[in-house]
């Protein structure tokens, strides 16, 4: 299956569509929770009126995802992350966003949208003289996935890091993205003080400290093995740290390591913001899609990701498809 996505071809790209709604058939049949009911989004007025329709919520979930796969793979061919342009990042990314059927459309899918906008705009400041309209623009995005998802905020240090990695990062740069990330508050503020509503968008401070509810995932083996798969991942991608950059460009390794930046800045979101239980599993679906397709893409035994592959389907039709 995987070979059908070796090759950047016009018509794979688009066979990404009809594998995405058949990995995700079961959700038509067995329709999870449209929203977390204590999510930014479900308490806007028009989320609550069309948490009514659950297929459109699905359909415009999928929507969504695949954009989201065109972007990843677009970046992942664009910045030559692998020595081979393949559309692995893609897939894999279908893979791990399927893998968490909790919630249909949760607040961090949305705010992955505007990471993934964001992550183009710091990989852009490479070897550029003026990087002014880079660093606005991953400010600002970042400054919406924050907003949206609360847990993003952390990834102001994303930004500075990012920048420092691919450019020069100086008090200027600094001051821009702490004010472009600053925007869409000071709008919410506005528009809450304008129509007379109280100023509200602080309310996740509630659901922050240090909190252990995500180490509660084992109420059913399906979860736990969704957990104990990210996690095996995840530490397999730093013990192949120096793999992953081999034979690759000085500008790739850079990019490669705001990816690494972007993961460990993911560890303390589990401890800090642990309210939000399993779904907070979206946040590691972007650099781990990465990391598995420059691997694959790269690795010349790919029976071992064929295998992982029907590992990770196999999950979602038991878990979708509420088998167990």
């Amino acid at each position: 299956m995987l070979e059908i996505f070796r090759k950047n071809y016009f018509i794979n790209s688009v066979l990404l569509l009809p594998y995405l709604i058949l990995v995700r058939l079961g959700m038509f049949f067995y329709p999870p929770e449209i929203f977390a009911a204590n999510t930014r989004l479900f308490q806007a007025g028009f989320w609550q009126s069309v948490s009514g329709y659950p297929i459109l919520c699905i359909i415009f979930s999928h929507l969504l995802i695949f954009a989201h796969v065109l972007l990843i793979n677009y970046l992942h061919i664009k910045h030559k992350l692998s020595r081979s342009s393949n559309l692995f990042a893609g897939l894999f990314y279908i893979l791990w966003v399927s893998i968490i059927p909790q919630v249909v459309i949760p607040d961090v899918l949305i705010a992955n949208t505007f990471v993934l906008i964001a992550l183009e705009n710091l990989w852009k400041c490479y070897k550029k003289k003026q990087i002014n309209v880079h660093v606005f623009n991953s400010g600002f995005f970042l400054g919406m996935a924050g907003w949206i998802f609360p847990p993003y905020m952390i990834f102001l240090f994303l930004g500075c890091i990012g920048i420092s990695i691919m450019s020069r990062l100086r008090l200027l740069e600094v001051l821009q993205l702490i004010v472009s990330f600053s925007i869409p508050w000071f709008l919410w503020f506005v528009y809450q003080y304008w129509n007379g509503l109280p100023a509200g968008p602080i309310d996740f401070i509630g659901q922050t400290g240090i909190q252990w509810s995500w180490l509660k995932w084992n109420s059913s083996w399906v979860k736990s093995a969704v957990g104990l798969l990210f996690l095996l991942i995840a530490i397999l991608s730093f013990i192949l740290y120096m793999d992953l950059k081999s034979k690759k460009s000085i500008e790739s390794q850079k990019k490669i390591d705001i990816l690494y930046v972007f993961l460990i800045l993911s560890v303390p979101i589990f401890f800090i913001y642990g309210a939000y239980g399993f779904h907070l599993l979206y946040v590691l679906t972007i650099p781990l899609s990465f990391f598995l397709a420059i691997k694959a893409g790269d690795s010349i035994y790919g029976w071992i990701f064929e295998a992982l592959h029907l590992l990770i389907v196999g999950l979602i039709v038991v878990s979708q498809w509420q088998l167990m």
